[in-house]
């Protein structure tokens, strides 16, 4: 045989070994070439990535709804993370790059198998819809041991995601809007890799949990999923509560040159548009660049715009009628919060301080004066927006930060009232709707876990945490991300916790129940939260059911704040709020 002969045989043995190996799947969006992966648990599963779901946001689709992407010509290569959207990038992992171009998801399978209708969870990632990304949001162990179809998906953030002139120009909520465009694509297409289109389980932490509930309250995503899980964060937490959308957006138009800086309102459509259109004119990297966290009403999130959001989202979860309407009820409920959620309002509190005192020519008793001004403020607002007021109460904001006050001292009241208001009391708002109804199914689970690796201030289940026992995230990436101290590695308690946490996460999603055989012999049973006795999984390496958690904290916001809200509108004679 001559070595022209071989050449070529040796040729064609790679391509066929190639062409065997690439896992290549046919849907009605198109042909999308994948690649081989090995998880954590070192099993190997194939990824399709950075498959584009809409058209890019570009030029006129800046600040609009999204439009689904055409079909595709040829064979898509799905090897690599698309881009992650626009964003501070203090968060992200080096490798992740950032662009307008951002609407892009990703489908993680065991194997193809175009006849197996495998379950399907629809991954939305956190960040409080101003950073964070998909990429690495690998769940391939919790795929592979449970045999599951996972999707992870990018929504536009920030103001690119949320500016809104409250009106038709720019409404506002385009990462939503993304969200229920990506849905449907899985809905097309996920039977191509061996998913059941009929049942979709939508699930994500922090403004991800958040992003699930409200596409659970929306009246367009009726028929897309099945089943819902809520990670610390639900429709009415307050990083989710856009309150100043109008002014913002003007406040930006001014700083970007698009209108005169004395202009004091919009005054009209005509004038939305014409800073809209400049604003379109302007780089995603000029828009973007001030966008941060806040101590109370934060910009550029998601808002009641009487279309994804009919009205405000606790007025929805409280209203029989329409949660019928949109078969709220229909599906099971998975809602779960961590043992401290507030390492994350007590690191701003902290880092807000610090910059506050460390200015020079002002002396300390006018900085003391200031910062008390600032915490004051900061306490008024968010009674305000919890209770969907514009105008805050003097006496009401004394009764809630006084109580705070005598539980935690002066320097833990703010920091702990924004973390209930975050996460802690918007969890019992949706366990509450969801449990007032009969035919309503919902499961509570406390992450109740102090890991040995946690050697820095703080201590528990930080927020966020939970993620690193369910998705294939390093301790590493997560203590870049939270700066929280975390040293070493998984012990094997870690490592029995998270499969004991990712097997309860399937069996809901697989079944509708989170209790899975594991579970069984450790518990007798775990119910479904109720009002009346309020039962919950405490979840720890061995695990119990308990009663009634956040007994007082609960009292002072269901019943004591609501009751003197409405005292306080008598006595004026109008609404104080």
């Amino acid at each position: 045989m001559t070595r022209l002969k071989v050449a070529l045989l040796s040729a064609l043995c790679c391509f066929i070994a190639l062409v065997e190996t690439t896992p290549l799947v046919k849907a009605p969006f198109g042909q999308v070439k994948g690649v081989e992966k090995v998880a954590q648990n070192g099993k190997p599963y194939l990824a399709f990535l950075g498959i584009p779901y809409a058209k890019p946001p570009l030029g006129e689709l800046r600040f609009a709804k999204p439009e689904r992407h055409p079909e595709l010509n040829g064979v898509y290569d799905a090897t690599a993370y698309g881009a992650s959207c626009i964003q501070s990038q203090l968060m992200l992992p080096p490798e992740a790059n950032c662009s307008e171009d951002c609407l892009f998801l990703n489908v993680f399978v065991n194997e193809i198998n175009r006849d197996a209708r495998k379950k399907v969870i629809f991954w939305i990632h956190g960040g409080g819809f101003v950073v964070g990304t998909s990429f690495g949001h690998d769940l391939g162990s919790f795929l592979t041991d449970h045999d599951i179809i996972v999707v992870t998906v990018n929504y536009r953030l920030g103001v690119l995601g949320f500016l809104s002139t409250e009106d038709e120009v720019a409404p506002g909520n385009y990462g939503l809007w993304d969200q229920i465009l990506a849905l449907k694509w899985v809905k097309e297409n996920i039977p191509a890799f061996g998913g059941d289109s009929e049942d979709i389980t939508i699930s994500g932490e922090s403004a991800g949990g958040s992003s699930a509930s409200f596409i659970a309250l929306s009246p367009h995503a009726v028929g897309l999923f099945s089943k819902v899980i809520c990670h610390s964060g639900t429709a009415t937490s307050l990083f989710g509560k856009y309150v100043n959308a109008k002014a913002d957006a003007l406040n930006l138009a001014k700083k970007l040159g698009c209108v005169p800086v004395d202009t004091d309102a919009l005054a009209n459509v005509e004038q939305s548009r014409s800073i809209v259109d400049c604003m379109r004119s302007k780089s995603a990297e000029e828009l973007s660049k001030d966008v941060t966290f806040r101590l109370y009403r934060p910009v550029f999130v998601p808002r009641t715009d009487g279309d994804f959001l009919p009205r405000d989202p606790l007025n929805l979860l409280n209203d029989e009628r329409y949660l019928d309407s949109i078969r709220f009820h229909d599906k099971p409920y998975l809602i779960s919060l961590n043992n401290n959620e507030q390492q994350g309002p007590d690191v701003l509190y902290s880092m807000f301080k610090s910059f506050h005192y460390s200015r020079e020519n002002v002396s300390i008793e006018e900085k003391d004066k200031q910062w008390e001004e600032v915490v004051w403020l900061s306490a008024m607002y968010n009674v305000a927006d919890r209770l969907d007021r514009k105008d805050p109460s003097k006496d009401l904001t004394s009764f809630v930060f006084e109580w705070y006050d005598r539980r935690k001292g002066r320097d833990q009241a703010l920091p702990t009232l924004i973390s209930d208001l975050l996460f802690s009391i918007p969890t019992y708002d949706l366990l509450n709707a969801v449990a007032r109804n009969p035919n309503g199914r919902v499961w509570y689970l406390y992450f109740n876990h102090y890991p040995q690796f946690m050697k820095g201030a703080y201590r528990g289940m930080i927020h966020g945490l939970d993620i690193v026992y369910l998705l294939d995230l390093s301790l590493e990436d997560m203590n870049k991300i939270t700066q929280a101290g975390m040293t070493g590695n998984f012990s094997q308690e870690d490592q029995e916790l998270k499969a004991l946490y990712s097997a309860l996460i399937a069996e809901f999603v697989k079944n509708g129940n989170p209790e899975p055989p594991v579970l069984k012999e450790l518990i007798n049973s775990w119910p479904n939260y109720d009002l009346r006795s309020a039962k919950y999984l405490d979840f720890k390496p061995r695990p119990i059911v308990q009663e009634y958690l956040d007994r007082e904290k609960r009292e002072l916001w269901e019943k004591s704040v609501p009751n003197l809200a409405r005292n306080l509108e008598k006595s004026s004679g109008h609404t104080e709020l």
